[in-house]
C-alpha cells in the first residue's frame, strides 16, 4: 500500500521541460513587447521587421536550448530524487544511478543510505518474527490462569480469555459489563481490592501475592503481580496473574471436614467403651447381670469401632488408588449368594424378607472382593431401613453396556433434599436414627468409590414412605 507521506514528497511532471517552456515563453513575451515598444516609438521602420523577427526567433530558440541544457544539469539530482521517492512509494528498493552534484551530494547519499538500510531490514526473517509474535499471543490466550496487563495508573490494557471466563457471573441477568469491570464486582471484599491498588500505586516496583475470594459463584484465586518493564528497563505497567485455587481450597475443606467427622465418629465408641470399662472396674463386674450386660455393650462398641476403622481404611485405599482391583470374569450369581448369606442374619433379626431375581448363569468383569462389598453394603442398608414385615429384592440382568444390579426395598425412603448427598462421607439422612441403627456413615461412599474404580455408574431413586431403589452397572470390559 503506497505511503501517503512519501506521496506528498513526490513531485509531478518533468521539471527541466517545464522550466524550459516557462523561461522560453517569458523571454518571447518580454522581447516581443520590447520590439513592439521600439516600433511604437518610431525606432523601427517597417522595412526592418523581417530581419528583426528572424533575430527574435533565433534568440527565442537559443534561449530555449540554453535553458533546457542548464535546467537539466541543475535539476538532474532532484529529478533523481523525484524518481527515487516514486520507487520507494511503490516498495521498490532498487534505485536508479544517482547523478553527481556537489550541492545535492549529501542529500543523495542520505537517500541512498536509507535505501540500503531498508534492504537490510528486508533481508531479516520478518515472517519468523510475526510467527513468534503469534505464538506468544497463542500461549497467553491458551493459559488456564487469568492474565491482565495494567498500566501505571492500573488501567487494564490487555486481558486474556481465561480471565474473561473467570469474570463471568453466575447470574445471567447481570447487567453487561466489560470483563475487567465484571471481575471487580465479584470481589467478596471490595476494601481488599482498594488496599491492593493503593499499595501498587505507592510502591509500583514491588511484586506482591494475595489470596482473593470471588462470589457468584464462590471462587478462591491466588493473585500474583509484578512490575512490567520495556526494553530500556523502564517500568510501563504491571503484569497480574490469577490462579484458580478453588479445587485446592475445597480439597483442604473436605480433608478438614473428614478429619473432624472421623474424629467424632471414633470418639463416640471410645467414650462408650471408657464408661463401660470404668463402670465394670467400679464394681459392676461383681454383679453377674450387670457384668453380662456391660460386656455385651463393650462387644457391640468394639464391633462398631472395628467397622468404622475398616471403612476408613477401605475408603482411604480407594480414594488414593492404592487398592488395585483384580478384575476378571467372575460368576456374579455366586458373589450375590455370598452377599445375601452375609445379610440373612440381619434380615431375620428384623423380620425382613430377602428376594433374589437373577439368571441361572451371569458373569461380570469385576473384582470379586469389591463386588461382594458393594452388594453387602447396599443390602445391609436396605434391610436396616426397612420396617418389620417388609422385603428387599436384589436383581441382576445383562444390559447393553454390562451387568445391571438393582437393590429394591420397601423401606422408609430418602427425602428428595437428601438424595444429592447420600454418597458424601459421614452423611446421614437422620443422624439420630442412623446412630441407633449403627453404621459408620461411610458405606455408600465406599460403594460409590468402588463402582467408580470399576468405571461403572450408580444411581438412586427413592420416595419417602414407599422405598428406595439403588441401581448400578459394571461394564463388560474395565481397567484393572
Amino acid at each position: 500500500m503506497p505511503s501517503r507521506s512519501l506521496s506528498r514528497l513526490s513531485l509531478a511532471g518533468q521539471p527541466p521541460r517545464s522550466i524550459t517552456i516557462g523561461v522560453t515563453a517569458l523571454f518571447a513575451v518580454v522581447s516581443g513587447f520590447m520590439l513592439l515598444g521600439l516600433w511604437l516609438l518610431g525606432l523601427l521602420s517597417a522595412g526592418s521587421w523581417p530581419p528583426v523577427l528572424l533575430v527574435w526567433c533565433l534568440s527565442t530558440l537559443a534561449t530555449s536550448t540554453i535553458t533546457y541544457a542548464l535546467g537539466g544539469g541543475l535539476w538532474g539530482p532532484y529529478s533523481w530524487l523525484h524518481r527515487t521517492i516514486d520507487l520507494l512509494n511503490e516498495g521498490n528498493l532498487d534505485l536508479p544511478q544517482a547523478p553527481s552534484a556537489k550541492e545535492a551530494g549529501p542529500l543523495l547519499r542520505g537517500i541512498a543510505q536509507i535505501a540500503e538500510e531498508l534492504k537490510h531490514y528486508r533481508t531479516l526473517d520478518v515472517e519468523s518474527l510475526i510467527l513468534e509474535k503469534d505464538e506468544l499471543e497463542n500461549v497467553i490466550c491458551s493459559m488456564i490462569e487469568g492474565l491482565v496487563i495494567v498500566d501505571l495508573d492500573l488501567r487494564p490494557v490487555f486481558t486474556n480469555p481465561a480471565l474473561q471466563a473467570m469474570a463471568q457471573a453466575a447470574d445471567p441477568g447481570t447487567a453487561p459489563l466489560d470483563p475487567w469491570a465484571r471481575f471487580r464486582t465479584r470481589w467478596a471484599q471490595s476494601d481488599q481490592y482498594a488496599l491492593i491498588e493503593e499499595a501498587m500505586l505507592r510502591q509500583p516496583e514491588s511484586p506482591r501475592t494475595d489470596i482473593v475470594e470471588l462470589v457468584s459463584p464462590r471462587q478462591y484465586l491466588k493473585r500474583y503481580s509484578s512490575p512490567l518493564y520495556n526494553r530500556d528497563r523502564k517500568q510501563i505497567g504491571h503484569l497480574v496473574i490469577y490462579h484458580d485455587m478453588t479445587p485446592e481450597v475445597e480439597a483442604d475443606r473436605l480433608k478438614s471436614e473428614f478429619i473432624s467427622n472421623a474424629s467424632h465418629e471414633l470418639r463416640t465408641p471410645v467414650a462408650s467403651l471408657s464408661v463401660l470399662v470404668e463402670s465394670l472396674l467400679d464394681g459392676a463386674q461383681d454383679i453377674p447381670e450387670l457384668r453380662q450386660s456391660f460386656l455385651e455393650d463393650v462387644y457391640r462398641e468394639l464391633e462398631r469401632l472395628h467397622v468404622l476403622v475398616n471403612d476408613l481404611l477401605d475408603l482411604a485405599a480407594l480414594e488414593s488408588g492404592r487398592s488395585r482391583l483384580e478384575v476378571h470374569s467372575i460368576d456374579a450369581r455366586k458373589v450375590i449368594e455370598e452377599a445375601v448369606a452375609t445379610v440373612i442374619p440381619q434380615a431375620k433379626q428384623r423380620d425382613v424378607g430377602l428376594e433374589l431375581t437373577i439368571p441361572h448363569a451371569i458373569s461380570v468383569q469385576a473384582d470379586q472382593v469389591r463386588l461382594r462389598q458393594i452388594l453387602v453394603n447396599l443390602l445391609s442398608n436396605a434391610v436396616k431401613f426397612t420396617p418389620t414385615g417388609g422385603h428387599v429384592c436384589l436383581m441382576a440382568e445383562e444390559g447393553e453396556e454390562g451387568v445391571v444390579f438393582r437393590v429394591v426395598d420397601t423401606g422408609i425412603g430418602i427425602p428428595a433434599k437428601d438424595l444429592p448427598h447420600i454418597f458424601d462421607r459421614f452423611f446421614r439422612v437422620t443422624r439420630g436414627r442412623s446412630r441407633l441403627q449403627g453404621g459408620s456413615g461411610l458405606g455408600l461412599t465406599i460403594v460409590k468409590q468402588a463402582i467408580d474404580a470399576h468405571h461403572g455408574r450408580i444411581s438412586v431413586q427413592s420416595t419417602e414412605g414407599e422405598g428406595t431403589t439403588f441401581e448400578f452397572m459394571l461394564p463388560r470390559s474395565t481397567g484393572g
